[in-house]
């Protein structure tokens, strides 16, 4: 609104901003299970149809914003379960991501948060199992 008080400009730049971090982040994901660039980039660029299918995205909603969110908390988990040699910091720093994307969730659309908690749950039952769960990174 502030951009312009007339028309949907501000509303689309942001968009824009949102969906460029959102690719950076499946570009990442990516990475994890490919370790290839190429394929990285062509598995992103094919997300696309995920992201803009006609059937059910036929405008900017809440649901956009959301996106970067949930991309974010699943391109921690698969870093958390999947990246070898993990430092002890990088988990507390990626539980930390989780909580804030759940937050930021919680605040744009509180069923989508929830649906977001499969993904701690998830990384708190494999910790768990794998006996990489220090009772410090919890706490």
């Amino acid at each position: 609104y502030l951009i312009s008080p007339y028309n949907c400009i501000g509303v689309f730049w942001i968009s824009c901003i949102w969906y460029t971090l959102t690719y950076v982040f499946t570009y990442k994901t990516a990475m994890i299970f490919l370790k290839d660039s190429k394929k990285s980039v062509i598995c992103t660029l094919l997300m696309t149809l995920a992201y803009f299918n006609p059937w059910f995205h036929n405008e900017t909603r809440a649901e956009d914003f959301c996106q970067l969110f949930i991309i974010i908390s699943l391109y921690q988990t698969c870093f958390i379960l999947y990246k070898e040699n993990i430092e002890e910091i990088n988990i507390k720093r990626g539980v930390a991501l989780l909580g804030a994307c759940f937050s930021s969730l919680l605040l744009i659309k509180f069923n989508i948060a929830a649906m977001q908690l499969v993904f701690a749950f998830y990384l708190l039952v494999v910790m768990f199992k794998d006996k990489r769960l220090n009772l410090s990174i919890v706490v």
